[in-house]
């Protein structure tokens, strides 16, 4: 039982936290691009043989209930188990998330994603449930 509250813990750890770095500014972009704005789902999209996995199955539920907006004025709002509020940057083809609200969020490292050709979905980068062979994060642009 202690083994596996402790692999749900580190999968619940690893989708919201992330691992990746900025590879970007911490500046804002003058303007944003609009492939980024919009509304958000989180989702994971299981590894080949790996769709019946339990720990993708869990990471799943996880995934369901995060949510994020991001706005024209480069912040986020959304939700992952509760409300949070942040700021986001662009270089290029990713966009960096770093939670700021609530106050005991700010310690989360940031959240980097990977926009794909489609401009429908978003990968996070340096996904620990990617690298293990499990599945990878995912969000998709709700229309």
């Amino acid at each position: 039982m202690k083994s596996n509250l402790t692999l749900f813990a580190l999968l619940l750890l690893a989708f919201a936290l992330g691992c990746g770095k900025s590879s970007g500014s911490d500046a804002g972009t003058a303007s944003t691009p609009s492939k980024f704005v919009g509304k958000w789902k989180g989702g994971v999209v299981p590894m080949p043989g790996k769709e019946n996995d339990k720990a993708v199955k869990i990471s799943q539920g996880f995934a369901d209930m995060l949510r994020f907006e991001l706005k024209d004025d480069m912040t986020f709002t959304g939700t992952f188990i509760g409300p949070v509020e942040g700021t986001y940057t662009v270089a290029g083809e990713s966009v960096t998330l770093k939670v700021t609200k609530p106050e005991e969020s700010k310690v989360l490292p940031p959240m980097v994603y990977d926009i794909k050709p489609d401009g429908q979905t978003m990968n996070l980068r340096d996904d620990p449930a990617a690298k293990n062979g499990q599945s990878q994060s995912v969000l998709t642009k709700e229309s």
